[in-house]
């Protein structure tokens, strides 16, 4: 493992350790560095603020699903990792959804599942922008998908993350169920 994943590793450790004794709001910069025993200016080389290591550590959590998504194109199986992921680090998840305002991780989380949604219906509708009904399709859906899964966090999980990502499966417009199903439409 490279030193600079060594670092970032070591700054994801110490803030998911920190989150386990209070909320995102009242973690410092500081708070990290010094429980990773790494210094403020490496921090500030590898993330822009801890809003930016939150977001880092989903990514990588997330990296790890999505490759095995798009080597057997079963968005069904995406959907339920995803969930399973959640739910197996709770505190983590229920702890930066709770955060409110700039930079929350539920904007980001909005931003991405819009960047795949836009780029699975580019890619498999064989298109290179969206016209406006897909455009509405794709907002329509990530919001839902965003506040639903979000409530199912802060609320305690109170579904099992089978039942959770079948109740979003089984939410999706039949025009996205088709989508998300169809095969790489060669452009």
């Amino acid at each position: 493992m490279s030193a600079t994943n060594l670092i970032d590793e070591s700054l994801s450790y110490s803030l998911q350790e920190l989150l386990e004794e209070k909320s995102l709001k009242d973690i410092s910069v500081q708070d990290i560095t010094s429980k990773s025993k790494v210094s403020r200016a490496t921090f500030y080389r590898h993330f822009k603020d801890k809003f930016d290591l939150v977001n880092w550590i989903y990514d990588t959590m997330s990296d790890k699903i999505s490759k095995r998504y798009y080597s057997n194109n079963n968005f069904r199986q995406l959907s339920n990792d995803s969930i399973k992921m959640m739910y197996q680090k709770k505190n983590f998840f229920k702890k930066i959804f709770e955060y409110e305002g700039q930079n929350s991780f539920t904007n980001y989380y909005r931003k991405t599942a819009m960047e795949y949604t836009i780029n699975q219906y580019t890619t498999k509708l064989g298109i290179k922008t969206l016209d406006t009904e897909l455009t509405y399709l794709a907002e329509f859906n990530v919001a839902g998908l965003t506040q639903a899964t979000k409530k199912w966090v802060i609320n305690g999980y109170k579904e099992s993350p089978e039942e959770m990502a079948e109740i979003l499966m089984d939410n999706l417009s039949e025009k996205e169920k088709k989508i998300f199903s169809q095969t790489e439409t060669k452009k």
